[in-house]
Formats: C-alpha cells, structure tokens, sequence
C-alpha cells in the first residue's frame, strides 16, 4: 500500500488508503508509552479521557500500535473519498496534527525521552523553586 509523509511543523503526518480503499486515513505517532505497567496505565486513563472530551468536535481518535515491545500511541482520522472536499481532508490533517499534540502533552513524551517521570512533573509544577 502507498503511503505519502507530510510534514507539518516538524510533524511527519502519513497519508495512506484505508484497508477497503473507500477513504485515506492520515495518522501520526505521538510517542512510546511509559515502559512501566502502573504508568502506562496511568497514560492511558488520561488518553482516553481526552478523546472523550474531543468527540464533540474533533474527527481524529487515538489508538496504539502494540507492534513492538512498548506501545505506541497514534492518532488518526478518515476521509472518505466519496466527500470530494479538499477543505474536508485538510480540515482532518488540522485534527490529527492538533490531537497529536494534545495526547503528546497528556502523555508527556519530552519527559520518557530524558528518563523524567512525567507525574513527579505534573505533581512539581506548582511548586516555587528558589536558588542562592
């Protein structure tokens, strides 16, 4: 199956054809999941929560690659062909780009790739730090 990358602000977006060849399904990887059960479980709870609260008004959804040994969280979305809208197809594009970085900021990415634990973050976020 063809697939074409898009780049959009540093995000590579893929375009390929659905399964049944009735739509092009554009996705993009947000990033691994914690490799540690009780985090991953923990990732996921906001993950889902955040696609509920974009059901209203957002055609992108999230789902995980578990190909590999850590799962990967994507987003993704569908236009059917049969809509012939170009407007429809880069309005989809905008969806997933922006879930992308909702579920990216939910789960913290920056953070798993320099080792951070994103909850201790999260938890020091309020926190005043003074240096003397």
């Amino acid at each position: 199956m063809a697939q074409i990358t898009l780049t959009i602000d540093g995000v590579a977006i893929d375009l390929a054809e659905s399964a049944d060849g009735r739509s092009l399904v554009a996705s993009a990887t947000v990033g691994p999941l914690s490799s540690d059960r009780g985090r991953q479980e923990s990732q996921m709870r906001k993950i889902l929560e955040a696609n509920l609260a974009h059901l209203y008004n957002c055609r992108a959804g999230a789902r995980l690659d578990v190909s590999g040994d850590v799962p990967v969280l994507m987003v993704e979305c569908a236009y059917d062909y049969g809509l012939g809208d170009m407007n429809v197809l880069a309005a989809l594009i905008g969806e997933t780009l922006h879930l992308r970085g909702t579920h990216g900021a939910r789960i913290d990415v920056g953070a798993q790739m320099r080792g951070q634990d994103a909850d201790a973050l999260e938890a020091s976020a309020g926190a005043l730090v003074f240096r003397l």
